[in-house]
């Protein structure tokens, strides 16, 4: 039997970049959000591993999303209808020994934090998929900025309107 050296950080890096390529129509979508998240996990002083899980989840976390049509309803904020798309990414991880870990937190990345209280799931698991899921839409109402060519600074109120429009 062959035995291969794999950086895992390198390929998961090149998943993301055939994310970008398969059925997406936000190109680094994936990238921005783990960068985000990670952001975010850093001002919460999460420990190294705990913020290396949640930009490696985060980067892959629309790995289920396999139809233009299915990112469109995503983008337009129609995410509570989109589960199927949560639970194909965390099948495809499961399948795989050294992304099975990332599994869970895809699962639930559009999981409502009401419903992830409910959970029986470790607390960490749950902060991850809802650190998630608010830095996904902090990007998708990004980029109706970015794509209008108006400065996103105008349109943070906005944004953080939608956002605590969607809070709970």
């Amino acid at each position: 039997m062959s035995h291969f050296q794999i950086n895992l950080h390198e390929a998961i890096y090149s998943l993301s970049d055939a994310l970008d390529l398969v059925g997406v129509t936000h190109i680094h979508h994936g990238k921005r959000v783990a960068f985000m998240a990670a952001e975010c996990g850093k001002y919460l002083n999460w420990p190294r591993p705990q913020l290396d899980e949640l930009f490696q989840a985060a980067i892959l976390h629309d790995c289920g999303v396999s139809k233009t049509a299915v990112h469109a309803k995503l983008a337009q904020l129609e995410w509570e209808l989109e589960g199927e798309h949560c639970d194909i990414g965390a099948s495809l991880l499961a399948s795989c020994a050294l992304l099975r870990g990332l599994a869970p937190i895809v699962r639930h990345h559009h999981t409502h934090w009401s419903a992830l209280q409910q959970l029986d799931l470790p607390p960490e698991l749950k902060l991850a998929a809802n650190c998630i899921y608010l830095v996904d839409r902090v990007d998708i109402l990004t980029l109706k900025f970015v794509t209008s060519g108006t400065d996103i600074l105008l349109g943070k109120d906005d944004i953080r309107e939608q956002i605590h429009q969607h809070r709970g």
